[in-house]
């Protein structure tokens, strides 16, 4: 911070806090005026805010510094975390009661917000079973995509969830979860692995959800999947595992 004259002075700051810190800093010294009046609007210049020519009193200076100093330098900043590419939700699929088959979502989206509201949507579309007629078949007969494209997954972190996602660390979490899929929505509780470092964060089931057909009627395209394959049977319940991979935006 540089001084230059009797009535104004050069600021650079890094962060954009520095225009509550002018706000207070006029309700210190009992001025009521719109901010506009208080500094100059910001120009973005190498990834910096920057004021300029702003007229204050020498008073006011000092109160200045130490608002900046408790508003800017120490305050932590934090962020949404943001699904990444490699994010996974997969599913197995058991016929005639003793083959198991493991299927994946390709594409799935969604954060975890500062306040610790998470959102996840999955697009039924991207279905991998490994055979194509089979993807075909789920798309159309079971999911049905056309009325009912995508899948939800809602939760709420508490605080103290939130705040070791900010510390980092690894840590196992329960929370409850609320499904929405094909019309229907379901609440299940979720057993989790948590590691987070360096604004990375990476979340991983410890055991599997488990849905039933029934909950979110289902069970018709079940049906007609197991007639059209000439199945003896298809499990009516699914067990659901979740690989997240997020990163701070």
């Amino acid at each position: 911070m540089q001084a230059t004259g009797e009535s104004g002075w050069n600021l650079k700051v890094t962060s954009r806090t520095y225009k509550s810190a002018l706000e207070k800093v006029g309700e210190m010294d009992g001025l009521v005026v719109p901010c506009s009046e208080r500094y100059n609007p910001p120009n973005l210049s190498n990834g910096e805010w920057r004021m300029e020519k702003v007229s204050m009193s020498r008073s006011m200076f000092p109160k200045l510094l130490i608002l900046l100093s408790t508003t800017v330098f120490i305050a932590p900043a934090h962020a949404d975390w943001m699904l990444g590419d490699s994010s996974r939700i997969g599913f197995v699929s058991i016929k005639n009661n003793s083959i198991g088959e493991n299927n994946v979502f390709k594409r799935v989206s969604g954060s975890i917000s500062e306040r610790g509201r998470v959102s996840v949507s999955v697009d039924l579309s991207s279905v991998e079973t490994g055979i194509g007629i089979r993807n075909e078949r789920l798309q159309k007969m079971l999911f049905e995509v056309a009325n009912f494209p995508t899948a939800t997954i809602e939760a709420v972190l508490s605080d103290s969830q939130v705040a070791a996602l900010q510390a980092g660390g690894d840590q196992t979490e329960s929370l409850s979860v609320n499904i929405s899929l094909h019309g229907k929505t379901v609440s299940k509780t979720a057993h989790v692995s948590v590691s987070a470092s360096g604004g990375d964060v990476r979340v991983t089931t410890t055991q599997p959800i488990v849905i039933t057909a029934q909950e979110f009627g289902l069970e018709a395209g079940v049906a007609a999947l197991q007639q059209i394959a000439g199945l003896n049977a298809i499990s009516r319940s699914i067990p659901v595992t979740v690989d997240l991979s997020l990163s701070a935006d």
